[in-house]
């Protein structure tokens, strides 16, 4: 499930242990926000966390939601991550699976919780408004991770 989402968002520059990746989660949401704005959080496991909230623009994901939230951190892996980001095989080896998995879940966690504390300010209660994970995505560069 989560190979066949995992994409690298660019091909220069060599990944090493000490660079930092940047790394970013899509969701559509059923929330019908009408704005767009971003919220900066400290998380000491997420450096750089950012949640994005804008409308969805491309047709097909309109099914699934109005809202896009792209949750934005950035990371430095291990070597072995690293090195398995830059040239990721089909099927994910397993320390990159449980990598991805993991990061994926923490990502989503915090959107969840932004989105919660959404609908409290609203005061919206109802049906749950996490609609389809569109994916996660990295690069070493920040230029295109936005």
């Amino acid at each position: 499930m989560f190979s066949t989402r995992f994409r690298w968002l660019s091909n220069r520059g060599d990944v090493t242990q000490t660079q930092c990746m940047y790394f970013k989660l899509e969701l559509i949401l059923k929330l019908s926000l009408c704005k767009e704005f971003e919220i900066r959080l400290e998380d000491s496991e997420l450096p750089g966390l950012v949640l994005r909230f804008s409308s969805v623009l491309d047709e097909t994901d309109k099914r699934y939601g109005s809202d896009l939230c792209t949750v934005l951190t950035e990371i430095t892996p291990s070597t072995k991550v690293a090195g398995l980001l830059q040239n990721p095989s089909k099927p994910l080896p397993m320390g990159l699976q449980d990598f991805a998995d993991n990061l994926e879940d923490r990502l989503y966690d915090a959107a969840k919780k932004a989105v919660k504390l959404l609908r409290w300010f609203r005061g919206d209660c109802g049906h749950n408004p996490m609609g389809q994970v569109k994916g996660l995505m990295y690069s070493p560069d920040r230029l295109r991770q936005c």
